[in-house]
């Protein structure tokens, strides 16, 4: 109908061009009448056209957005591991499959995956640690990126295989539960320690119990971090004090006492040797912050505490993780993972087809801005 409305106003325009110019004056309300007939038909169309597709047009424009945004953060992973196409996409197939299960979601799961990339070299354990790192972070309500953070610099220090990403965030979930402070916290504050400890043999489960204990002494897991790694730093670089304490146990650098005993046990035997004195080990340490960590570590309670931190590490991020799915604020978030992950797969699958459209469209724009000039 507001074709031929408008096709009956065009043959009209043309007859008003060659009319004299009484008839036009006599045709001219006419036409005007029919434009105005075919504008209000245009509009009806356009606006009964908007009210039915409108929450089409939302709900797709959010899946290309989604989509987008996950495909940029995989590209970022590709330019970094050179992958091929295959390997690519069987890479983005995972990391979908697995945000969609992760109360992170999509997007916070491949930018975890590019935190890991960036920061360790050995491929083969890349996902092993993006996996831990999503239990980690559910096991203790914690934020995707710091926990990855944490863990991407315990495998580096220790030079942990993937077969050791279970282990790291077995320690995590157990320093955690065990201290005082959330997973953030202690993500944040253990990279400080393990750059220090791990050369010299200093277990990863041994610094988690260390740090535990240490906050349950009433200081936060930031100082009680600073204090332990400066008990190391004390033996790394012994004072003339710490050499005379070093050497009363039998040892003549604080490295090879660290290697043999550990921190624990040779700050145990320096101060026994020096009959328990307090002034004796604050001049071997040189710090307050340093003497602190050697004082409640070798004090009366760590040793049981540390005995129970490793009774409980193996499995414990699973357990921990299963309980937190389990509350309904979880059940929610996963909701909303599967959510994003049906967008980003309706969003790959539009992509495509409206660079096609465009490429389709822009002739019959270009006829019709034409025409209506």
């Amino acid at each position: 109908m507001i074709v031929a409305n408008v096709i009956e106003i065009i043959i009209k325009a043309s007859d008003l061009a060659s009319s004299p110019l009484r008839a036009v004056a006599g045709q001219l309300d006419d036409f005007g009448a029919g434009a105005r007939r075919v504008g209000q038909g245009i509009a009806g169309v356009g606006v009964g056209l908007l009210v039915a597709t409108a929450p089409l047009v939302a709900g797709l424009g959010a899946a290309v957005s989604t989509s987008l945004e996950f495909s940029a953060a995989l590209t970022n992973i590709r330019s970094l591991t050179g992958a091929t196409t295959d390997e690519f996409a069987a890479m983005s197939s995972q990391l979908l499959a697995l945000g969609a299960d992760s109360i992170a979601g999509p997007q916070a799961v491949a930018e975890a995956m590019y935190e890991i990339v960036s920061g360790v070299a050995d491929a083969s354990t890349h996902m092993a640690i993006l996996e831990s790192a999503i239990a980690t972070s559910e096991a203790g309500a914690a934020e995707l990126g710091g926990t990855t953070a944490a863990l991407v610099s315990v495998m580096n220090a220790y030079r942990f295989g993937a077969n050791k990403a279970a282990y790291a965030s077995n320690v995590l979930t157990r320093t955690v539960g065990m201290g005082v402070g959330s997973m953030d916290e202690f993500a944040a504050a253990i990279p400080a320690v393990t750059g220090v400890a791990a050369p010299l043999g200093e277990s990863f489960d041994n610094i988690g119990a260390q740090l535990a204990y240490m906050t349950t002494q009433g200081y936060t897991a930031s100082v009680a971090a600073t204090q332990l790694r400066g008990a190391f730093v004390a033996l790394l670089n012994p004072n003339k004090a710490m050499e005379d304490s070093l050497a009363a146990i039998g040892f003549s650098s604080g490295s090879a006492a660290l290697e043999q005993l550990g921190l624990v046990e040779t700050y145990r035997l320096m101060n026994e040797a020096a009959g328990g004195s307090v002034d004796a080990m604050a001049a071997a340490v040189g710090s307050v912050e340093a003497l602190q960590a050697v004082l409640a570590l070798t004090g009366e309670g760590f040793a049981a505490f540390d005995a129970s931190f490793d009774g409980g590490l193996e499995g414990v991020t699973d357990f921990a993780r299963g309980i937190q799915r389990e509350g309904a604020a979880a059940q929610l978030q996963l909701l909303n993972s599967q959510m994003d992950a049906l967008k980003i797969s309706v969003g790959d699958a539009l992509v495509p087809s409206l660079i096609q459209f465009v490429d389709q469209i822009k002739p019959v724009v270009a006829q019709v801005t034409a025409w209506v000039q």
